[in-house]
């Protein structure tokens, strides 16, 4: 389970921005659990362009210690708030779902800084902490 703390920020983005299909923790290593880590936390978060535009204005909800990113497309994510700038792909990480509620991929960054000019690939874990649900069948 989610630290309640986090629970509580995700909540609060789920309200602004109902469309959004899932929220997930990422940047964990392979081997830890929700126990392990106490922040600063990345999330990701599954929505779409207007998402995004709609999540970037809510200053009340920006945490000093959480970054969201936001998937667009089903691939394509950007930066609701925290590191300026990060954009990416998942297909790029290799983002793969081993389960309803993890997830691994690869992340690359930079050695040291860019001024090394090495890239390093690390294997990272995601851990669902929300998803929408589906709307029943009638």
């Amino acid at each position: 389970m989610p630290p309640p703390h986090l629970t509580a920020v995700v909540s609060s983005i789920t309200c602004v921005c109902l469309d959004l299909r899932s929220v997930w923790s990422i940047d964990h290593e392979p081997h830890d659990g929700w126990d392990s880590r106490g922040g600063p936390w990345r999330l990701l978060a599954f929505g779409d362009l207007a998402a995004l535009k709609r999540l970037r204005t809510c200053d009340n909800l920006k945490k000093g210690n959480i970054e969201l990113l936001v998937v667009l497309d089903g691939d394509v994510f950007a930066t609701a708030w925290g590191r300026a700038g990060l954009t990416g792909s998942l297909a790029r990480w290799a983002w793969r779902s081993t389960s309803a509620g993890e997830a691994y991929y690869d992340e690359s960054r930079w050695e040291r800084g860019r001024e090394t000019g090495v890239v390093t690939r690390s294997r990272r874990k995601a851990m669902l902490v929300w998803q929408a649900e589906e709307p029943a069948l009638t």
